[in-house]
């Protein structure tokens, strides 16, 4: 029986629930006054997929910084994004610090994004085993085959 890696695109997850959460300037925080509602909707979101799809190994990937090797190729490549609201910023280090504490493997490699590095888990684990992607980033559809869900 193959197993069942579960690979999440850290920051996208993070992002995705901070936004949904923070529509009305309305945060949750923690004791020490910490931002939390980006990592309130990751952990449920992370949780309800583990319970779903019973993996037999969770990675959570991450952007590291701002620069890649596609911004040596390209000057403009996203250079129109605008910085995270300060809510949001303290709860990265946060996240990762809590993944750990779940047992989740969290990867991350200096000039690549997070989609690269789950791309490239993709491919060379789908040979052998069930692959499940959690993004919300359409690029990573081009992952989709027999043995990799998105």
């Amino acid at each position: 029986m193959p197993n069942k890696i579960l690979l999440v695109d850290g920051m996208a997850l993070l992002f995705r629930h901070f936004y949904a959460t923070s529509l009305h300037k309305q945060f949750m925080y923690n004791s020490q006054g910490v931002p939390t509602n980006g990592i309130q909707g990751f952990v449920r979101h992370i949780f309800s997929a583990i319970h779903e799809i019973r993996p037999t190994h969770v990675a959570v990937c991450w952007d590291m910084g701002q620069s890649t090797f596609r911004n040596d190729m390209f000057d403009g490549y996203k250079q129109n994004r605008s910085a995270p609201p300060e809510e949001l910023i303290p709860q990265f280090d946060y996240v990762k610090e809590i993944s750990e504490q779940f047992g989740f493997v969290n990867i991350g490699v200096k000039n690549y994004e997070a989609d690269d590095v789950i791309g490239t888990l993709a491919r060379q684990y789908s040979t052998d085993n069930d692959v499940y992607i959690i993004t919300g980033d359409k690029d990573l559809l081009q992952c989709i085959n027999d043995n990799v869900e998105v």
